[in-house]
């Protein structure tokens, strides 16, 4: 569904078709919802939390992680209402700790003998994926071999987690990470491209001494709303965010996608302050995006855009106020307007 990433030179034109996924229907994700959860019943009340994750329910694998999270996380009408707020990065942190932890639970006695606890060796597992993450997004390709693990310089304390996890798919154990022989070389794929870009994004968000020179490699944040190819990436690393309380965007070209990817971590980041989308070039269905994600935002108290870009545009302001007449009047004063909680500044 994001054929983004791959090699073309492996798949020229005269040689493959390249197929597209179709989204999965409403009738469909109840159907597979059933079958995973035994009954009809069940997979209506869970296609009613399952829903609010849209386009990710329309994918057969992306709906498989969200029905496991629902079965094993949100069992009970208790954990539902507790855990509701979570979201889609809960249900990414917990599918792959779910994975991590069942390959350690083998020799678990054996780890635990040793001084060194489960939870670490998880961590472990985690560390080295987000280096192996980091490192293959950096090149733009979603397929990396052995040899690419090993020249990571931060991966030379994780040999023994590479093992194991090439010894897991190999025996179809790592559903987060597939396999495949090109040339008579075993290739390595993350199962679906924002797996890759989440822990891109986790090891972002758990800066560390021994990761801060791959993170130095990353292209800004206004670099990655500017290429395609970082728009997932980008929404999760701010999603994450606790530390970058204003974000200058102002001058920088934001496409439709690009403000789809700030619109999800508005809603998730509650500690962005200040927000600069002066000459963003924002589109009618981008100021929608903003609009929605606005009302979900309860940090961000400054705004500033432009009145020569944004006050001519009507559903704007209309859907903002309520009242595009009278907004109108109040900029052309110059005076702040209070929307949604945000103090918005034109100039």
């Amino acid at each position: 569904t994001r054929p983004n990433g791959y090699t073309k030179e492996l798949y020229l034109p005269e040689s493959f078709i390249l197929l597209e996924l179709q989204p999965l229907s409403a009738v469909e994700q109840e159907w597979l919802a059933a079958r995973r959860l035994g009954s009809a019943e069940r997979a209506a009340q869970c296609m009613r939390w399952v829903r609010q994750y849209g386009e990710l329910a329309e994918n057969p694998l992306l709906l498989q992680m969200l029905l496991l999270f629902y079965e094993q996380d949100l069992g009970d009408d208790e954990q539902r209402e507790s855990r509701s707020s979570d979201g889609i990065l809960a249900v990414y942190e917990q599918t792959f700790t779910r994975m991590f932890h069942r390959l350690e639970s083998l020799d678990r006695g054996t780890r635990e003998a040793e001084g060194e606890q489960l939870e670490e060796r998880v961590e472990r597992l985690f560390r080295m994926f987000e280096l192996v993450a980091l490192h293959t997004h950096l090149k733009k390709v979603r397929d990396f071999v052995a040899k690419d693990v090993h020249k990571i310089p931060e991966c030379a304390s994780f040999v023994d987690q590479w093992t194991q996890i090439v010894e897991a798919v190999a025996d179809d154990r790592c559903p987060m990470l597939t396999s495949f022989q090109e040339a008579g070389v075993l290739n390595y794929r993350f199962s679906h491209l924002s797996f890759q870009e989440f822990l891109v994004a986790r090891l972002v968000s758990r800066r560390s001494d021994d990761t801060a020179d791959a993170i130095q490699s990353l292209p800004s944040i206004a670099r990655m709303f500017q290429d395609p190819w970082w728009h997932k990436t980008v929404s999760f690393i701010l999603a994450q965010d606790t530390t970058t309380d204003e974000l200058d965007l102002q001058g920088i070209p934001m496409s439709v996608e690009a403000v789809k990817s700030l619109a999800f971590a508005l809603k998730r980041n509650f500690h962005l302050k200040h927000l600069d989308l002066r000459r963003s070039g924002i589109t009618t269905d981008g100021f929608m995006l903003l609009i929605d994600a606005l009302y979900t935002n309860r940090s961000l108290f400054g705004l500033h855009l432009r009145m020569d870009e944004w006050a001519g545009n009507p559903l704007f302001f209309a859907a903002c106020f309520g009242n595009a007449e009278a907004t109108s009047a109040l900029l052309t004063q110059g005076i702040e307007v209070d929307m949604l909680g945000t103090m918005i500044q034109f100039s």
